[in-house]
């Protein structure tokens, strides 16, 4: 199966490898900031790809799954 690589596939393997880099970034803390709208920490990822806030939060309910595997 091919995946196409929009904006929001990529932002979400980019928000997987911080989290799998960095120990402090658990799924439930992206769960967290996804419930809140916490977007402020993950600006760099936001203006790199260009996401308006519903892609941002479909990037990172994307992540919360493949880090929740």
């Amino acid at each position: 199966m091919q995946v196409a690589l929009t904006p929001v596939v990529i932002a979400s393997a980019a928000i997987v490898r911080a989290a799998k880099a960095n120990p402090c970034i658990t799924v439930a803390g992206l769960q967290d900031e996804l419930e809140r709208g916490a977007i402020d920490g993950w600006m760099h990822i936001v203006r790199r790809w260009n996401l308006n806030f519903s892609q941002w939060s479909g990037a990172m309910q994307r992540a919360i799954e493949i880090l929740s595997r």
